[in-house]
């Protein structure tokens, strides 16, 4: 079997590198600044070449702080089956993870947590 597809969305590219540390080996990651190089980049994924299992995103992007809420519906808009796991700063419950959750967004792991809770919560949604 091959890696496991990732498109991570996230705009720190510190953050970025430790989200390829976390998930390891078995995962290929596509990394992307902007929730439009991420929809780019999802037309390119979603091929029979390269099937993409799972996005991961933050909801502060490059183009502003609803960028990944804007992200997570429109991926929802058109190809609702694609899983999505937010990987955020914002506390629970703050308005930017309510509308990303109401956007269709599977899950939410919080940045403050370890780097086994996105593992698993990203292993747990694509399994």
């Amino acid at each position: 079997m091959g890696k496991i597809s990732v498109l991570l969305a996230e705009n720190v590219h510190f953050e970025s590198g430790m989200v390829q540390k976390i998930l390891g080996n078995g995962f290929s990651i596509e990394k992307v600044r902007t929730s439009y190089e991420a929809l780019r980049a999802i037309r390119y994924m979603t091929s029979d070449k390269t099937p993409l299992r799972v996005v991961v995103t933050d909801l502060f992007l490059e183009s502003g702080p609803s960028d990944g809420v804007f992200l997570v519906g429109a991926i929802r808009g058109r190809n609702p089956k694609i899983p999505i796991v937010i990987w955020t700063a914002q506390p629970p419950g703050s308005s930017y993870v309510k509308a990303a959750l109401s956007a269709g967004a599977n899950a939410v792991v919080y940045k403050g947590s370890t780097g086994e809770n996105l593992r698993n919560k990203v292993l747990e949604i694509i399994l």
